[in-house]
């Protein structure tokens, strides 16, 4: 929007709340516009439909709000092997707990209520099965670190099983709708009526509307009008020479008929001491008939008269 890219699109706003968490308004210049077309557009040319953002604030060890990454989650969630450490350790685990933690004695004895307390009072022979099943599962640790095949194939089965038992149904809606497209540029641009007016000194211009004098127009001294053509401002319109070559230029690049227009020479390059002799303005698959003044004709589609290039196109059609 900022760039200027989305002139079908008057006003973007965020009206996200506690309410709405997410609402943002795409408001249209026209109720002509085609909505779901934008939003395809959108789709195809943002990131609207290949990311969904995740915000994880929450409340810390330290007792504060905070935005976290996964990492500093994991390593936090992971100071709780502290308090098992204290329990199973201290012979007095109560002061321990209070100093280290910075909590009340009402904290620290609801922690000891908590099963972690009979880990300390577990017999020699659970322990030594408890560590031979810990360095087991060390050397298979051990052996995934050192290749990233296997690490990743762990990470991929353990989000899987974390998705299956702490997932829920899913809160951002999955809506099916067609494959999205990009609006083409010169759909993009706002459909007006222009009449586009060529002067036999080879200058043009645009105007807005239908109804327009094209005689009764000022030009340069010397100069009278040629040729005009009628159309919309997001389409091409098509300049043939005297040598029976064809030009194309988008409308929208044309000045206006203010002025006294530009001459086409700035745009285009004929050959030295051709003039320009006729404009076109059609929908591209329309179907023309070229007639030269021999006598000689063919059937093609306007499309074909655009070259993409200032050189002319290379067929001579009139």
């Amino acid at each position: 929007m900022q760039a200027k890219k989305l002139p079908l699109v008057s006003d973007l706003r965020d009206e996200s709340d506690h309410k709405n968490p997410t609402r943002l308004v795409i408001v249209l210049r026209s109720n002509r516009i085609d909505a779901d077309a934008v939003m395809s557009h959108l789709f195809a040319t943002t990131d609207l439909e290949s990311s969904y953002r995740v915000n994880m604030n929450m409340i810390g060890a330290d007792g504060r709000p905070q935005v976290k990454s996964i990492r500093r989650i994991l390593l936090e969630w992971i100071e709780i092997h502290e308090v098992i450490k204290i329990i199973r350790e201290e012979d007095q685990p109560k002061p321990v707990l209070m100093m280290r933690f910075n909590i009340d004695e009402v904290q620290a004895e609801a922690i000891l209520e908590l099963k972690l307390r009979h880990l300390a009072k577990l017999e020699e022979m659970e322990m030594r099965r408890e560590q031979e099943e810990l360095e087991a599962r060390a050397a298979v640790i051990r052996e995934q670190l050192a290749n990233p095949e296997s690490l990743k194939s762990l990470i991929i089965e353990e989000l899987k099983d974390d998705a299956k038992k702490f997932g829920d149904d899913r809160r951002s809606p999955v809506v099916q709708r067609e494959e999205s497209q990009a609006i083409s540029e010169q759909d993009l641009m706002p459909a007006e009526a222009v009449t586009v007016i060529l002067s036999e000194a080879g200058w043009a211009r645009a105007a807005k509307g239908h109804d327009i004098d094209v005689e009764k127009l000022n030009f340069r001294a010397g100069d009278q009008y040629l040729s005009s053509a009628q159309g919309k401002s997001n389409q091409k319109v098509y300049i043939l020479d005297e040598t029976g070559r064809s030009y194309a230029l988008a409308i929208n690049s044309l000045p206006s008929a203010r002025g006294l227009g530009e001459p086409l020479s700035s745009k285009l390059s004929p050959a030295n001491g051709v003039g320009f002799m006729q404009v076109l303005i059609e929908d591209e698959e329309k179907e023309i008939v070229a007639v030269s003044s021999k006598g000689y004709g063919f059937k093609s589609q306007a499309k074909q008269l655009d070259t993409n290039a200032k050189a002319a196109q290379q067929d001579a059609y009139f």
